[in-house]
C-alpha cells in the first residue's frame, strides 16, 4: 500500500479537480492511501515536525503546494516529492503546472474573435501562474497593435497582505477604463471580484466590461451574476 501525504489546501476548484484527478489515478494504478495534513501542523511543530511525522508513518511520496512548504527540509527526508507550483517553478522537484502563459494567449484570442477592440487584465505578479496568465495575454493583444491595461497592483494593496481585495480600489479602476471593455480575470475567484464590483458601481456586465475568469470553478461561476 503506497501512502501519500497531502500537504496543500484544496478549497480552489483548481486544486480540488487536481485532487480527483490524484484520486481517479490512484484507484487505477493504487492501491495508494492519503493522509491531509492539517495545515496548522505545519505552523505548529514546523517543517522539521513535517519531516518527522512524514518519516514516522513511513510516507512513501508527498503532494505539496509550494508555498506551503519547505522543499529544502523535506528532501533531507529522502521522500520524492511532488509540488503544486505557486510562486515559482523549482528545480529540485517535480512540479504539477500548467501552460499559464497559453491560458492566457487563449483568453485574447477569445475575445478577439469576439470584435473587443480594448483589453484589461485583473492579477498579480508575484505568483507564477497569475503572472505569466498575464504576459501571455499581454503579448497576444499587443501583437495586433491594440491597448491593454493591466490593473496596478502597486498602487492598490499592500503586499503584506495574501488575496486582499480593496474594493474601493478596484472599482476605481474600473470606473476608469474606456469602455466597452474586455478584462481577463486570472483565475475564477478574481473574477468574481470584479463581478461584484462592477455591480457596486452599475456598470454593465457584458454591455460595458466583459469578463472571463479561469479554471471552471463550478461553484463561484454558479453564484456570480450574471
Amino acid at each position: 500500500m503506497i501512502k501519500v501525504l497531502l500537504l496543500t489546501d484544496f478549497s480552489s476548484g483548481y486544486s480540488r479537480n487536481l485532487l480527483k484527478g490524484v484520486v481517479r489515478y490512484a484507484k487505477e494504478f493504487g492501491p495508494w492511501t492519503f493522509y491531509r495534513m492539517p495545515l496548522y501542523y505545519r505552523e505548529v511543530h514546523g517543517d522539521d515536525g513535517v519531516v518527522r511525522w512524514a518519516k514516522r508513518w513511513g510516507a512513501d511520496a508527498i503532494i505539496a503546494q509550494l508555498t506551503d512548504v519547505n522543499v529544502d527540509a523535506l528532501n533531507e527526508a529522502g521522500i520524492p516529492i511532488i509540488v503544486q507550483n505557486y510562486k515559482e517553478r523549482n528545480t529540485c522537484v517535480a512540479n504539477l503546472t500548467g501552460d499559464y502563459f497559453g491560458t492566457g494567449m487563449m483568453a485574447a484570442d477569445f475575445f478577439l474573435r469576439k470584435g473587443y477592440t480594448r483589453f484589461a487584465y485583473y492579477g498579480y505578479p508575484d505568483t507564477i501562474w497569475m503572472r505569466e496568465r498575464g504576459e501571455g495575454f499581454r503579448k497576444k493583444v499587443q501583437d495586433t497593435g491594440r491597448p491593454i491595461y493591466m490593473f496596478n497592483e502597486d498602487a492598490y494593496r499592500n503586499p503584506d497582505e495574501k488575496w486582499s481585495f480593496d474594493a474601493n480600489a478596484v472599482s476605481n479602476w474600473l470606473l476608469n477604463l474606456p469602455k466597452p471593455m474586455a478584462l481577463f480575470a486570472c483565475d475564477d475567484y478574481f473574477a468574481l471580484q470584479i463581478v461584484e464590483a462592477c455591480k457596486m458601481n452599475d456598470i454593465d456586465i457584458p454591455g460595458e466590461i466583459a469578463v472571463l475568469g479561469v479554471d471552471n470553478d463550478d461553484l463561484l461561476c454558479n453564484i456570480s451574476d450574471p
